[in-house]
């Protein structure tokens, strides 16, 4: 019997994964951008503090930027109370968010180690796992054969320029599937996705680059929604030189 391909476990990539409705003339939160911090902001904002009537607008394609981009790792294991702080919190809404989302994210926490190469690297691991340790954070200073033990494929032996003299180690730090993140978080809440924002530079005119996506906002396309609006509904003093006129994008 052969392999199954990569990803034959996963479900089916639906059509249509969000709502692309018609943009209204006021809300009471715009985000722009559409990337992981706009459409979590846009989540928590719906499930935390009630508030539905908010707009996302991008210009590209939702998880088209670092979302597509970022090193998947999701940690806690940070030095300084603040950062550790932060970042716990976040790991810990990571531990509940596919069933938060009802989506697969592919979370997986099979943990992260940060291997040391010298007496200062064994120094600065070891001050930070128990900054760690202090702050509630899960955190363990391994030795060369605990990480052998741990992660057979590492090479241990003394005889390397840059041999391994430990590692920090997270257990509960993990991985997830970015995009599908992005995805689950699109199809979570009630709110509006549009897109695009702003004007490329490719744009033929200065009047093509001024068209409105939504009353104040700049759009790609020569075709206005609501063609020769004014800036009434949402203020758009970072385009507009004047909001009592019809909106030019500044180059």
């Amino acid at each position: 019997m052969s392999p199954q391909p990569p990803g034959a476990h996963l479900p089916d990539h639906p059509d249509f994964l969000w709502r692309n409705p018609e943009p209204k003339r006021a809300y009471d939160v715009v985000i722009i951008g559409g990337g992981g911090h706009g459409l979590a902001t846009a989540h928590y904002l719906v499930k935390n503090h009630g508030i539905t009537n908010v707009a996302v607008l991008e210009k590209g394609w939702l998880a088209g930027g670092n979302m597509a981009r970022n090193t998947t790792l999701i940690r806690s294991n940070y030095l300084w109370d603040e950062s550790s702080a932060i970042y716990e919190h976040s790991l810990k809404l990571w531990e509940g968010l596919e069933d938060d989302l009802g989506y697969p994210i592919l979370f997986s926490q099979r943990g992260v180690l940060n291997l040391a190469h010298s007496l200062q690297d064994v120094r600065d691991s070891v001050r930070r796992v128990e900054a760690n340790v202090l702050n509630g954070v899960d955190a363990e200073w391994l030795e060369p054969d605990e990480v052998k033990k741990l992660c057979p494929i590492v090479n241990i032996s003394s005889d390397l320029r840059y041999p391994v003299l430990g590692a920090t180690y997270q257990p509960r730090a993990g991985i997830a599937k970015h995009d599908y993140v992005a995805w689950g978080f699109a199809g979570s809440s009630p709110t509006a996705i549009g897109s695009p924002v702003c004007a490329p530079r490719s744009a033929t005119s200065r009047q093509d680059r001024s068209r409105c996506a939504l009353p104040g906002i700049p759009r790609c396309s020569p075709t206005c929604w609501d063609s020769g609006s004014r800036c009434k509904a949402i203020r758009c003093r970072r385009w507009c030189p004047n909001c009592s006129s019809p909106c030019t994008r500044r180059s």
